[in-house]
């Protein structure tokens, strides 16, 4: 008996209506309902018609704080609490039975401070906002022909719709997608109508059972520092303008506001030397990591230690797939993407310097000189390196977050993992403002009813110091999702400036998986991670590859003791 007809039991038991969730991806169920913070929710959005003599608990929130109300067309409605955005469980409870249903808390409308800084209590900033007047579809990859056509019709009474197809054209695609790929879909974004609201539009496509509807989202579009997860960390003096640098190839440009390029008052960290020196046959060949980020330049490889032998075609989802996704993939701002790429597979730098970096851009330069990444590109970046690389030899470094999770994200990482990726996602740099959780990252804190934990590499960032030798950054966002730890501030590449952030943390992590995955350690029968097979058998067979890399790269004999940090990778023991 599955989640919905045991709800639906229970439903007809307690005189409550039935649930509206589905999961179309196994372990990525959808909400059964959307509300804003601080809004207030008709129950019967969450399927509930009547709750008499009913106790209502959401986690984490005191009972006695829920506000329950009867408005004037006597429907009941719940105040939705200010929790950060994501997804609750609300349970109702009455003659000792009980019924869940899963809401996803939206962030409140402009104007509700949510979070305060801890450097200086008497400044708030505003939530990541999501578009008030858009909203993304991510349709039944089985879909086509008139019946999608059909079906794209029906949401054109919401507003106007464009459509696109996920994957790139048959003549440029690498892969065929496998059946049930999120990634094999059509991806329609609403602009909604006169008179239309998100949360009604996203609860009347949530409503239709059909199985035409995937996922209905919200849209975040985050701006630097959130989402290139970058922070000033602690005290620091602006590197100064770019000067000609002898014996490099190029230059980079001098800094702009909001730079990442810091100069800590501490002395400087090579990666390759903290973290230790993997064996000579473990370089990562054979696996690529696929870098979402703001794309990538030669010219700001200044040491090419990335030479175009182990760099694929960049790619450009920020727009549709299509004849432009092979177009406008330099990088921009300084260079975010391609530093990254650089710490992951670099030659001198990088930690898998044999593997090969798949670039795509997900993030583009806005008026301001800011990069702003929007979960649509995000979306797409994650099925455009699907499309690239057989995901068994696949590791996914997201170095970039925002504090609204993306159900077809989930869904899409989620697949990923099921089909043996590894997916790395930098944790944040929201350590001195209340450490609020920044997704995807957090998709790897504990399941919440139909959406399962993901098994990705959550990563912090830590310095030199402590009794253990390693200390958090000061920066870096802690949570009980963070799974793994790696030196992200004053990283020293051999360029004019450091960089710090767990952006530069996460690709550590990235090449370290890569040594693993390209060398088959996973699939060693002497490796410590085949103990986790009994115990993963209820996943499906493909996520073991996933699974075991994580195992492998965190076994006690390949992590440094940190006493209370997150394990970092020791790549000599390797």
């Amino acid at each position: 008996m599955n989640k919905h007809t045991l709800i639906s039991l229970l439903a007809l038991t307690l005189g409550l209506a039935s649930a509206t969730g589905l999961s179309p991806v196994p372990g990525s169920g959808r909400p059964d309902a959307f509300a804003r913070a601080g809004d207030r929710l008709p129950l019967r959005s969450l399927g509930l018609d009547t709750v008499t003599g009913a106790q209502i608990q959401i986690p984490g929130v005191p009972p006695r704080t829920l506000k329950v109300t009867v408005n004037a067309a006597g429907r009941t409605e719940l105040t939705v609490p200010d929790l950060p955005p994501g997804r609750v469980t609300v349970t109702l409870t009455r003659a000792g039975q009980r019924i869940t249903r899963e809401l996803d808390v939206l962030p409140p409308t402009t104007g509700h401070p949510a979070f305060r800084s801890l450097t200086n209590p008497g400044l708030s900033f505003e939530r990541e906002q999501v578009l008030p007047d858009q909203v993304q579809v991510l349709l039944n990859p089985a879909l086509t022909g008139a019946a999608l056509n059909r079906r794209l019709e029906t949401l054109r009474r919401y507003g106007t719709v464009t459509a696109e197809t996920l994957r790139l054209p048959t003549t440029n695609a690498r892969l065929a997608p496998p059946t049930g790929s999120p990634c094999g879909g059509t991806l329609a974004v609403i602009q909604l109508g006169s008179g239309q609201t998100l949360e009604e539009v996203l609860n009347a496509l949530l409503a239709d059972n059909s199985g035409d509807i995937w996922y209905p989202d919200p849209i975040s579009s985050t701006k630097t520092p959130a989402a290139l997860a970058q922070v000033r960390p602690g005290p620091f003096q602006s590197a100064p303008p770019q000067q000609a640098v002898p014996g490099v190839r190029g230059n980079l440009p001098a800094p702009q506001t909001g730079s990442f390029y810091y100069q800590p008052n501490r002395s400087p960290l090579r990666p390759g030397r903290v973290l230790g020196a993997a064996r000579r046959d473990l370089g990562g060949a054979g696996s690529t990591i696929a870098v979402l980020d703001t794309g990538f330049s030669a010219a700001l490889d200044l040491h090419g230690e990335l030479p175009s032998s182990r760099v694929m075609t960049p790619l450009n989802a920020l727009q549709p797939a299509g004849a432009g996704t092979f177009s406008g993939t330099g990088d921009f701002w300084e260079g975010h993407g391609t530093q990254v790429a650089i710490l992951a597979a670099g030659g001198q730098s990088g930690v898998a310097p044999q593997a090969t970096a798949l670039p795509i851009k997900v993030c583009a330069p806005d008026l301001d000189g800011r990069a702003v990444c929007t979960t649509r590109s995000v979306l797409r970046g994650v099925c455009l390196a699907l499309d690239s690389v057989p995901a068994n030899r696949l590791v996914l470094n997201l170095s970039l977050g925002g504090s609204v999770p993306t159900n077809a994200i989930h869904a899409a990482l989620n697949w990923a993992e099921q089909q043996g990726a590894v997916v790395v996602a930098a944790g944040g740099n929201q350590g001195l403002n209340g450490h609020p959780p920044e997704y995807p990252a957090a998709f790897a804190r504990p399941g919440v009813g139909s959406q399962r934990q993901l098994n990705l590499l959550a990563v912090a960032s830590v310095r030199p110091g402590g009794p253990a030798g390693w200390t958090y950054s000061g920066f870096s966002t802690r949570g009980n999702y963070l799974n793994v730890s790696a030196p992200g501030e004053a990283l020293n590449i051999g360029h004019p400036y450091l960089y710090s952030g767990t952006s530069f943390a996460a690709p550590l992590v990235a090449g370290a998986a890569a040594l693993v995955q390209g060398a088959g350690l996973n699939l060693t029968p002497a490796t410590p991670q085949n103990a986790l097979r009994t115990a993963v058998s209820a996943q499906a067979a493909s996520a073991l590859q996933a699974v075991s890399v994580k195992a492998f790269m965190l076994s006690p004999a390949r992590v440094r003791s940190m006493p209370g940090i997150e394990p970092t990778p020791d790549l000599s023991k390797y």
